[in-house]
């Protein structure tokens, strides 16, 4: 069944946590050391919120832009 995106797959029933900027931050700074292949690196991102915080700072930027 499509999410709200219209992504096969996703798991549109289940609650998820918000995302959390620290984890996403230690994630990236991760990579950028060496430490964390991108797969996981990209892996981690996903589970930790990035889309979502990425989709509310959009929101937040357009309902504050001048019309």
């Amino acid at each position: 069944m499509p999410d709200r995106a219209g992504h096969a797959g996703s798991l549109a029933g289940m609650d998820t946590p918000p995302p959390d900027p620290a984890k996403l931050l230690a994630d990236w700074m991760e990579w950028e050391k060496g430490e964390t292949p991108p797969g996981k690196v990209i892996s981690n991102l996903k589970t930790h919120g990035l889309r979502d915080l990425l989709e509310s700072l959009k929101a937040a930027q357009e309902a504050s832009a001048p019309a």
